[in-house]
């Protein structure tokens, strides 16, 4: 008797009990009118908790006919004992949604409260689990936790959690959650409560760099997963502030340490070889009329010219896509110079511009990716440089800092080049960044190119 009321948290009714010759036996139909009177004031709030943990008790105790199914359990309940569980519950009355993680947490908390009070499972149990779910959170379906197949193993987050979890409860550990004791499951746990503050909180601006490199495995695990930049950013809010582009530099340390200041280090050798393979090479007109400006090979030449002149080396040989969704013909040089580098000379004209082509983008099923925005008269007279991204525009003080920034984009949140682009991605990624990656695309030209660079 000692123990099972010292488990159910009523040690203080041990008198009581004893001088109504309450038996284990006897608890098993006990009712909260028959005590009412004969407890005091004082152990008022103990009573309301024992009595919980009472009928938690009884149904767990009471012997079912052989054959039938126990549906006494109440996820309300189990979350609402657990610390993870409240705080999933905190989230979804913030987000009014939960995301992924938040659903495995969900999912194992379940799993953890059932293989902890040795509740019998069955597909029936589960489909009523996942009905609970989804009256508690109004956002979910029952589909991602219970799924029935006919002949074949059930599908959802509950099946996969009960399984996976039940080879590792160990006799030793039936009270005590995993949560506790799964290292895995504590990094999940200090992801979402980081990704939480960094969802309200934009300074000061050292603890976010902080909560950011905190989660950082976690976070490029979610970039490289199936999430579009829609995702991306609504998951991440705080890469639509003005220094979103301060954190993606954090990552891409991470990522190449070795190859982070590359492209400034390199850029000036790169421009003097460069320079003399544009009047060897170029042939398009447009572009001809904007080499005749560039009096000399030396460094004077604006940074934003030899960006501007760039996609006229690297014809692009994919074809895109016409709005009927057929194939079209091949990208054009000013294709391949529109998805790299756009300049307008206002930025109201940049941003219709913009849009046009975020629009023109969708009717395709195309992802519109990252790239370099600038404003001024002409490529010799920029002025203001930014990168466009998921409709979110990073201001900088120079081209090749909006260079710098696009190119980490594409790498830190696991983006394609644009496919009329990619030439001259590929070609910055591995001349002045120095990095080479086994999905590089190749190209005889770039190929071509390159050698010359080198030698």
């Amino acid at each position: 008797m000692d123990v099972i009321l010292n488990r159910l948290k009523g040690q203080a009714f041990l008198q009581i009990f004893q001088e109504l010759n309450i038996t284990e036996e006897s608890m098993k139909h006990l009712q909260w009118e028959q005590l009412q009177s004969r407890i005091p004031d004082r152990l008022f709030g103990d009573a309301v908790i024992f009595f919980k943990n009472l009928k938690k008790w009884q149904i767990s105790a009471t012997k079912k006919k052989e054959g039938e199914e126990n549906f006494n359990v109440d996820v309300s309940t189990i979350l609402l004992e657990s610390k993870n569980g409240k705080h999933i519950l905190s989230q979804f009355a913030l987000e009014r949604t939960l995301g992924f993680k938040y659903r495995k947490c969900l999912s194992q908390t379940i799993v953890e409260h059932l293989l902890s009070e040795e509740i019998k499972v069955s597909q029936r149990l589960f489909s009523e689990i996942a009905e609970q779910i989804t009256l508690l959170f109004d956002s979910e379906i029952k589909d991602t936790y219970f799924i029935k197949n006919k002949g074949k193993k059930p599908k959802g987050l509950l099946y996969q959690k009960f399984y996976n979890l039940k080879s590792k409860f160990k006799i030793g550990l039936v009270n005590q959650p995993l949560s506790k004791t799964n290292e895995f499951y504590e990094n999940e746990d200090l992801f979402e409560v980081s990704k939480h503050w960094l969802r309200y909180n934009v300074e000061p601006i050292t603890e976010v760099l902080a909560k950011w490199e905190l989660i950082f495995d976690q976070r490029i695990s979610y970039f490289k997963s199936s999430v579009t930049l829609v995702d991306i950013f609504r998951e991440f809010p705080i890469l639509c502030q003005s220094f979103g582009h301060i954190l993606i530099e954090s990552d891409f340390r991470r990522l190449f340490p070795e190859n982070a200041d590359l492209l400034f280090n390199n850029w000036n050798s790169f421009k003097k070889k460069i320079i003399p393979l544009f009047r060897k090479n170029i042939s398009n007109k447009k572009c001809l009329a904007v080499l005749k400006e560039i009096k000399s090979d030396d460094y004077d030449v604006p940074d934003a010219l030899i960006c501007f002149l760039l996609p006229a080396l690297l014809v692009p040989s994919a074809r895109g896509k016409r709005k009927n969704g057929s194939q079209g013909s091949k990208y054009s040089i000013e294709d391949a110079r529109n998805g790299f580098l756009t300049w307008k000379p206002n930025l109201s004209e940049l941003q219709s511009v913009i849009k046009t082509e975020v629009d023109d983008a969708f009717v395709l099923k195309k992802r519109y990716q990252p790239k370099i925005c600038c404003i001024g008269s002409s490529p010799l007279a920029l002025k203001k440089f930014y990168v466009h991204t998921s409709g979110v525009f990073y201001e900088f003080d120079n081209i090749l800092s909006s260079l710098n920034a696009c190119f980490q984009l594409f790498h830190v949140l696991n983006i394609e080049y644009p496919e009329e682009a990619s030439l001259v991605w590929t070609l910055i990624q591995k001349h002045l960044f120095k990095i080479d990656l086994d999905v590089d695309l190749k190209s005889r030209a770039l190929s071509e190119l390159l050698n010359d660079l080198k030698h």
